[in-house]
């Protein structure tokens, strides 16, 4: 487990009576890459036990996949997504969770930057502490791969992003109303193809 916290803003952060948690429990593995041996993390499979409700969509684009989110009323505070993306000619594709008229989080790969970010700028609170709204990176190169797998778990007030099947994971606090619940795909230059896209709703662990 990972702790959710920087101490920078630590005494700050705007949750009460409690501050900080932990993050979802997850297995570290040895994996083999082109450049060498690497450890990868996953999250631990008894976290499927908490699955309710279930949407699958298959070979669409951006836009009836963004069709299907909305009519099915995909949203949520707590909801898990796994989602393969053929990326074709977008340049900065993903997804913005915790989504609401002003608020939301964007988890994506920016190509040319070779990179996994998720920038959580106008996630919600984040003005308690200047070093708190930003943009979290981590390499990841994309340029040869036909296809990108991103899972990603959102909680209340925090959203841990597995990409590759664990080759990078970031994990971060945000802060937004209850109100900003909504899941949607995005890409820009250009549109890509969703493979596969799965989310669950989440229930609680501590009912089980």
């Amino acid at each position: 487990m990972g702790w959710f916290g920087n101490w920078e803003y630590a005494a700050r952060v705007p949750t009460s009576p409690w501050r900080g948690l932990q993050s979802i429990p997850r297995i570290p593995k040895l994996k083999r890459f082109p450049e060498g041996i690497r450890l990868v993390q996953e999250p631990i499979a008894e976290l499927k036990s908490l699955r309710t409700q279930h949407l699958s969509i298959k070979g669409q684009s951006t836009l009836v996949a963004n069709r299907v989110l909305r009519s099915k009323k995909i949203s949520g505070d707590t909801i898990e997504i796994e989602v393969t993306i053929q990326p074709n000619k977008a340049e900065s594709f993903g997804l913005e969770i915790r989504r609401g008229p002003s608020e939301l989080t964007r988890i994506g790969i920016e190509r040319h930057k070779s990179e996994l970010f998720v920038d959580r700028t106008h996630s919600g609170i984040a003005n308690f502490d200047p070093s708190f709204p930003g943009r979290q990176t981590a390499p990841l190169d994309v340029s040869q791969a036909k296809t990108v797998e991103l899972h990603i778990f959102v909680d209340r007030c925090s959203v841990e992003v597995f990409a590759n099947n664990g080759e990078k994971v970031i994990s971060d606090l945000i802060f937004p109303s209850p109100a900003s619940d909504g899941v949607q795909l995005y890409s820009d230059g250009g549109d890509m193809k969703i493979v596969r896209l799965e989310t669950w709703n989440l229930g609680s662990a501590w009912s089980k």
